[in-house]
């Protein structure tokens, strides 16, 4: 969470805040303690690693994570990919507690566009650019299924115009690079995910795995994103 989001549910709830990373499968894996200084694993449920190209990632380094479930003796999941990029850390938390900590919890894999600019926009970019066109667009998908094209499913209402088609596309060609092939596509309805979700944002391309450094960008563009 950001320090400004989470300030200002403190002032306007009167308590603290803290981070919790869990997943449908498996409820509570980790949790931020009053240090805010990564997410302590909770170890005594769940073995979790950090995976980058088959190894488990260094200090520092972005990897995917993997759940393996102590508790569950009906469906066993081992070594379970959820999807989810993190940061390893194997440095101890000031708290004093002995837990295994995750540096930061970056996002889906499955959540992030890649712009033929090398760019790594996230699913949230989509849902605040497509804030100023509710005037025009109902509901949207957006889909890469090849490097250099994205489609962009389109429930679009009666206001949508041929203008405010080069509009959109104008605004995301200087995001996710110029060359980037951007189609449209006007449907009645979207269908939802496999557990009922609307999915606005879906990658079908291999993504690889970016830099700590990159991380931050990506973040801090997110952070632009919610204060506009």
């Amino acid at each position: 969470m950001p320090p400004e989001t989470r300030a200002l549910v403190e002032r306007q709830f009167g308590c603290r805040v803290f981070d919790k990373y869990g997943a449908r499968e498996f409820s509570g894996i980790a949790h931020e303690c009053e240090a805010h200084g990564g997410y302590h694993v909770n170890a005594e449920s769940y073995i979790v690693e950090v995976v980058r190209d088959g190894r488990p990632a260094a200090d520092g380094e972005i990897g995917e994570v993997v759940v393996t479930d102590l508790n569950n003796r009906c469906v066993p999941l081992i070594r379970y990919h959820l999807g989810d990029l993190a940061v390893a850390t194997s440095r101890r938390c000031p708290c004093g507690r002995g837990l295994p900590l995750i540096e930061r919890v970056i996002g889906r894999v499955q959540g992030v566009i890649l712009g033929t600019n090398g760019r790594y926009v996230p699913a949230t970019y989509f849902a605040h650019f497509f804030k100023e066109y509710e005037y025009a667009v109902l509901r949207y998908q957006v889909v890469q299924e090849a490097s250099d094209r994205i489609d962009l499913r389109i429930v679009k209402k009666s206001r949508f115009t041929q203008a405010t088609e080069a509009e959109i596309r104008r605004a995301l060609a200087e995001v996710l690079g110029a060359d980037m092939t951007i189609r449209f596509d006007f449907v009645e309805t979207l269908p939802l995910g496999r557990t009922g979700k609307a999915q606005t944002c879906i990658s079908k391309i291999p993504l690889p795995l970016f830099s700590a450094a990159a991380a931050e960008v990506w973040e801090e563009e997110e952070r632009r994103a919610l204060a506009r």
